[in-house]
């Protein structure tokens, strides 16, 4: 079955680059194209292998379901993460899946693909007795920095 859906998505994603040859950009590209990080090249990367992963095994109408909050099927659920774990080379098959969303981070040269997985699994600390792991997202402080408002 994932085979057919690989050649049936290849041949998709044929049409859709020869529609685009006329230099035409659809509203998603436009998007994508507007959204921060995008242009970071592991990022974008990334999200490509984690697209052309899931486009194995979510059909059309998953994706309506998705759209309208309406619950996504447990076999649809497992197949994803199944595919994604052969994608980024991961065995683990539990949980929450920390491995695996360490790796995704890790390919797409994320700042917190060190903390985030550990977080989920021991919680993320608030800096009162366990230190909160500077990553680079947020510039340091050594001073409270909570509006005056607040104080």
């Amino acid at each position: 079955i994932l085979k057919r859906r690989r050649d049936d998505l290849a041949a998709k994603k044929q049409k859709m680059k020869e529609a685009r040859a006329d230099g035409e950009k659809s509203k998603a590209e436009e998007e994508n194209f507007a959204a921060v990080g995008f242009e970071i090249p592991e990022k974008q990367r990334t999200g490509h292998r984690i697209r052309n992963a899931l486009e194995l095994c979510v059909e059309e109408h998953d994706l309506k379901r998705f759209e309208h909050s309406v619950t996504v099927k447990p076999e649809t659920v497992q197949q994803a993460v199944q595919v994604l774990r052969e994608e980024f080379e991961v065995n683990e098959a539990e949980g929450y899946q920390t491995a695996l969303l360490g790796a995704m981070l890790e390919a797409a040269n994320d700042a917190d693909a060190q903390v985030v997985p550990r977080w989920l699994v021991e919680g993320v600390p608030l800096g009162l007795s366990v230190p909160i792991e500077h990553t680079n997202v947020f510039p340091a402080t050594d001073e409270v920095s909570a509006p005056e408002a607040i104080q």
